[in-house]
């Protein structure tokens, strides 16, 4: 039960509260639910109701607000240490910057809070409720996120180092560029989660015999290609332990379901036939014999040329020029039912944004634009394969709808008759520039 003279203080707002914390920095004040009501049939708990307070800067450490609704607080700034808010509701709350080191949040409603470049080290969120948190940069050290539910939460660049994910749900989660080093992941779900540039060095990870989904779950996983691991052969490792485990004679009877075991299998035989070190596929060599320099010269200087080469040299004009860049690449076999022409890795772009395409080319004439199916299609397709990104090329040009579709979507990238231009005029045998990605946009030499 709350000390009702803590609470009058508190009421009071936030400069009389840490002026009286200031003359008092032994007590250890008492905010927890303060009224319990029992009958026969239902337990009912009445919460304190700090929803919509402004508690920015304030200093709480070590309070017991277990149980109190922060809902849409403003607790910016504020001194949590060692607080103890299991169970409480600080669902949508502003926690920027907030001190939570060590603070008890297990059991809590944080969904759609924001704790951007908050301080939670050591503290306890196990079985809390984090989706669509905001916790990019969050200092996560030592954290338990046992249990926890993180679908679709925001932890780009966040330093999850020691941090225990156990049983954690990674749905859609966004663990670009995040330290993981020496995280607990076992059993945690993957899934189309984010974790281009993150750091999985010295990190547990589901093992086969562990758990069947968490273990295929990890090869859903966008910009897997572009993660750091202790063993630099670690992914070739786990696609082959994956791909033969995927494929045991009991394993669908195991699994009880099968739609998620054949995604995996198509998933890692997609990515296999390229992240699995191996020699360059016939159609590479062909392209570097059939595509010249000479005719990459010609065509700089009759530009119209491009619409007499056949549709298979348009792929592989493309190819050359984006291999020019210093990107892999994979051409597909010609008779093929897979929806694109080219699978390739940025290899050559600034440290941290190796990612993965596929390309899709349309030699098409001038006045036959490309419509948005074309481009959905497309799309559809990179979501299927959870590949990272995909490029639209064409001779022709795109309509309005297509224009807007891609828009609002930073991961699929349209490039018409005077892009594919500006890419020959810039190309070199041995490029002294870069294709880059700069604002989330392909970018070529000299576009900005």
């Amino acid at each position: 039960m709350a000390n009702e003279v803590h609470l009058k203080i508190f009421r009071k707002g936030v400069e009389a509260w840490n002026k009286w914390r200031a003359k008092h920095p032994h007590i250890i004040p008492d905010l927890s639910s303060f009224d319990q009501v029992y009958n026969i049939d239902f337990c009912h708990v009445r919460f304190i109701d700090f929803a919509q307070f402004n508690l920015a800067g304030a200093r709480l450490n070590n309070a017991d607000l277990s149980g109190a609704n922060f809902q849409g607080a403003n607790l910016q700034g504020a001194s949590l240490i060692e607080v103890n808010l299991n169970e409480a509701n600080l669902e949508g709350a502003n926690l920027i910057e907030t001190n939570l080191n060590k603070a008890d949040l297990e059991r809590a409603n944080l969904k759609y809070s924001d704790l951007s470049r908050a301080n939670l080290s050591e503290a306890d969120l196990s079985d809390t409720d984090l989706s669509e948190a905001i916790l990019c940069k969050a200092i996560l050290r030592s954290v338990n996120f046992t249990a926890a539910n993180l679908d679709g939460a925001d932890l780009n660049c966040a330093n999850l180092s020691k941090a225990n994910l156990s049983y954690a749900s990674l749905i859609s989660t966004d663990l670009s560029g995040a330290s993981l080093v020496e995280a607990n992941l076992k059993n945690a779900e993957f899934g189309i989660t984010k974790v281009s540039g993150a750091n999985f060095r010295k990190a547990i990870l589901t093992q086969e015999k562990d758990d069947l989904i968490g273990f295929l779950g990890l090869c859903f996983s966008e910009g897997l290609e572009a993660a750091t691991f202790s063993d630099a052969d670690f992914l070739q490792d786990y696609l082959a332990k994956a791909f033969e485990y995927a494929h045991q004679p009991d394993i669908r009877k195991k699994l009880g379901f099968s739609d998620f075991l054949d995604d995996a299998i198509s998933h890692i035989a997609a990515m296999r036939t390229f992240y699995v070190d191996q020699q360059q596929p016939k159609q590479l060599i062909e392209v570097v014999s059939v595509i010249t320099s000479e005719l990459i010269h010609y065509l700089k200087k009759h530009p119209k040329a491009m619409y007499q080469i056949k549709p298979r040299q348009f792929e592989e004009l493309i190819a050359e020029i984006l291999a020019s860049y210093g990107w892999q690449i994979q051409l597909t076999p010609t008779i093929k039912d897979g929806g694109y022409d080219i699978f390739a890795i940025a290899k050559a772009i600034k440290p941290g944004l190796e990612t993965s395409w596929i390309i899709e080319c349309k030699k098409y004439a001038p006045e036959n634009k490309i419509g948005v199916d074309f481009v959905r299609a497309l799309y559809g397709i990179k979501s299927d394969l959870k590949v990272a990104n995909a490029l639209l090329a064409t001779t022709s040009h795109f309509t309005k709808g297509a224009k807007d579709f891609k828009a609002s979507r930073y991961d699929i990238e349209l490039k018409d008759y005077h892009n594919i231009l500006e890419w020959i005029n810039e190309y070199r045998p041995n490029p002294d520039g870069e294709l880059y990605i700069k604002n989330n946009q392909l970018i070529v030499p000299g576009e900005d």
